[in-house]
């Protein structure tokens, strides 16, 4: 969030016209899958514990199943039960994307956001944002620990 906000006050303060619209994202993404082993490590490191990684397609039939029958509680404990409908439109995007052989698109079917013109207003800040790994993992399952996310 720290780059984000020097980003924007770096646009806000900056002697360029600001464009009427920009995205907002980091100037280098990494693939999902680099994020996942990032969090599986950062859980393995801090809280000891391993975490599987199946792919999503077996992570939906999973919270499908639980769907079932669920009750309050199992609401509570798989929340994203409350959001297949949305997890299927993504498992649909990626079918999409996959079967496409597409390498302009995000996962879900998402276009790629242009940045250009962001960098353009904030080119600093930008230009200097490490890619996401490892650390920003850890800070994550850090906070989601203090939130009692993760136990």
């Amino acid at each position: 969030m720290d780059a984000v906000a020097a980003a924007m006050v770096e646009a806000a303060l900056g002697d360029k016209m600001l464009p009427l619209a920009v995205n907002l994202v980091h100037p280098r993404p990494v693939e999902a899958k680099h994020v996942m082993t990032s969090i599986q490590a950062a859980i393995a490191d801090i809280l000891g514990q391993h975490l599987d990684i199946v792919p999503f397609r077996r992570w939906l039939s999973i919270v499908e199943q639980s769907a079932g029958a669920a009750t309050a509680d199992v609401l509570i404990d798989i929340p994203a039960i409350k959001l297949l409908d949305f997890f299927h439109a993504v498992s649909k995007g990626n079918d999409e994307i996959v079967s496409s052989n597409s390498l302009s698109a995000e996962a879900g079917g998402l276009g790629s956001f242009a940045t250009e013109k962001m960098m353009s207003v904030s080119h600093t800040v930008l230009s200097q944002l490490p890619s996401i790994g490892r650390e920003d993992a850890a800070r994550w399952v850090k906070y989601w620990r203090e939130l009692g996310f993760l136990n």
